[in-house]
């Protein structure tokens, strides 16, 4: 693969007590599986965002900082 078409992604989580950090750079994802209590459903809960050009406030950030977005 050419390396200047490859990108790398990172993401970490912290729990300390009942509180939740989460950061991430790159095109990838953290997921919280939850029970809904009413239900008793299993549910998703986003804890980030992807960083992906094709999401278009990502690409307005991309190019508001000076870069450039190749399809």
């Amino acid at each position: 693969m050419d390396a200047t078409q490859s990108g790398a992604c990172a993401i970490a989580l912290l729990l300390h007590g009942n509180k939740l950090w989460v950061a991430g750079a790159g095109d990838c994802r953290a997921v919280l599986g939850a029970i809904d209590e009413k239900t008793g459903e299993l549910l998703a809960v986003r804890l980030s965002l992807d960083h992906k050009p094709s999401d278009p406030s990502e690409r307005a950030r991309i190019i508001a900082a000076g870069s450039t977005v190749w399809e």
